[in-house]
Parts: structure tokens; C-alpha cells; sequence
């Protein structure tokens, strides 16, 4: 976190321990925050356009210092009541792309309705791609007000993460521009059963 400066990512403050032992983490202040969970339901398309274009740059700096996140999701993103800006939270899974993880490595970690399906999977690999995929079912959930995904409880929406194909979000509203839809679905193409992955160098690729 100490190198992950950057104005749409939360700035470590400090990090250390206690009197008693415990460990503590504090970030940057920033107050009259919503989430971006909030304000999605509310925004019109473009403006929640707007704000994953800018989550997806700040994603994009983390990687190029060698960070996956591995939590997207728009309870982890603020936006700021002074001037509108996304920032980026909770980088409590984040793993560096060199392989030492900074937390258990291989383990199921991250919110079910948006994790990547070789998260699912519980593989030890997880690279930028899996990131790429959480940007795509946030555009998902902005496209066609639903995840990609759904379950009645977590083994069931496992099972469809690992199995099935999203339904292309034309299909709750079929106004979606097609441009939108072919990205968000591109996001989505899963990294187990496609090689490579159409998910490949997408961040670089997305305006």
C-alpha cells in the first residue's frame, strides 16, 4: 500500500501495532463519502460510466506496480461529495503479482457475486486478469441492474461462476449499447476454459 500512490486509491496514513499487540492499518480520511453501491442505483448510465473508467485506471496503477486486488466491487469504491471522484478501498486481499502473497495464499477470499471464477476455483495464480474480471461484473450490475450471476445460496452461485456463461445484459435491458455489452462480456470470459484469455491486456485496451 506504502507504493500505491495514486488519486483514485486510498493513502495508507500508518500501520503498526498497539499497546496490546494488536495490529491497526489507517487510511486517509475522507469525508461525506457514499459508496459507490449507493450511488450506482441513482447515477445515470453515463456518469456510472464515468466512474468505473476511473476505478479501472486506478485498478490499472495498482497493477502496474505488481498489486491485484482480488475484492472488486462497488461497496469498495467511495465517491467523494467535493468533487465526485471514485477512490478505491480495501486492499485487505490485495496480492503481489510476484507471488508472495499478503494474504494465505490460495485461499477463497473476496465478495461471491463479483469473484472471478479461478478465484472460485481457489487457484493459486490469480493475476490481473481476475481484476479485470471484477471490473466486468461491476459494468454488468450497471448495464443490466443485476449481477452477472445469482444464487440461491453460495454453492449454487459457485457452481454458475464456474459453469455457465452470463446472459448478455441485453437481455434484462435491451437498449444496451452493443459496444458496452461486447466489453462487459470480454471482462467476463473465464480464464479457466479460455487460453489465453480474451481478458489478456484488456485494462490497456479500455478508453
Amino acid at each position: 500500500m506504502r507504493g500505491l500512490v495514486h488519486p483514485g486509491i486510498v493513502q495508507l496514513v500508518d500501520a503498526g501495532e498497539l499497546e496490546d499487540g494488536s495490529p491497526f492499518i489507517a487510511y486517509e480520511l475522507i469525508p461525506g463519502a457514499h459508496t459507490f453501491h449507493e450511488v450506482l442505483p441513482r447515477a445515470s448510465l453515463r456518469r456510472n460510466l464515468e466512474l468505473l473508467r476511473d476505478v479501472a485506471r486506478a485498478v490499472g496503477a495498482a497493477h502496474a506496480r505488481g498489486v491485484v486486488h482480488r475484492d472488486l466491487k462497488p461497496g469498495n469504491v467511495i465517491v467523494q461529495e467535493r468533487d465526485g471522484r471514485p477512490v478505491l478501498l480495501d486492499f485487505g486481499l490485495a496480492r503481489e503479482l510476484d507471488g508472495s502473497s499478503l494474504t494465505q495464499s490460495g485461499a477463497l477470499v473476496g465478495t461471491p457475486a463479483f469473484m472471478s471464477p479461478e478465484q472460485v476455483d481457489g487457484r493459486r495464480d490469480l493475476d490481473a486478469r481476475s481484476d479485470v474480471y471484477g471490473l466486468g461484473a461491476i459494468l454488468y450490475r450497471i448495464l443490466a441492474g443485476v449481477g452477472p450471476f445469482k444464487g440461491s445460496d453460495w454453492q449454487e452461485l459457485a457452481e454458475k461462476i464456474l459453469a455457465a456463461r452470463p446472459v448478455p445484459p441485453s437481455t434484462f435491458v435491451p437498449d444496451t449499447p452493443p459496444y458496452l455489452e461486447a466489453l462487459c462480456l470480454e471482462c467476463l470470459a473465464c480464464l479457466l476454459y479460455t487460453s489465453p484469455s480474451p481478458r489478456d491486456g484488456l485494462l490497456s485496451r479500455m478508453p
